[in-house]
């Protein structure tokens, strides 16, 4: 799902770059309860909250969150950078 939703925001908004992190990066931490958490790079802000729609939408199963990473905090940028993984 994640590589789907990554696809997805990389053809339709233009993302340059999208990481998972979070739960889904640990086999350990990851559950049937857990939300897919993604940051993306590059997708317009005019454009941002229909990625989020349109990437929320695509499962019935899991939630999805989307980080716009350009406007994400600093400690949350570090935590995307460290455990992050590429999609």
């Amino acid at each position: 799902m994640a590589r789907l939703a990554a696809g997805v925001l990389r053809k339709e908004f233009g993302a340059t770059r999208v990481v998972a992190f979070g739960s889904i990066t640990d086999v350990q931490r990851f559950t049937p309860w857990s939300d897919i958490d993604l940051a993306a790079w590059g997708i317009r802000a005019d454009s941002f909250f229909r990625a989020v729609a349109i990437a929320s939408g695509l499962s019935e199963e899991f939630r999805i969150n989307l980080v716009a990473i350009e406007d994400c905090g600093l400690p949350l940028r570090r935590v995307i950078e460290q455990e992050g993984v590429e999609v």
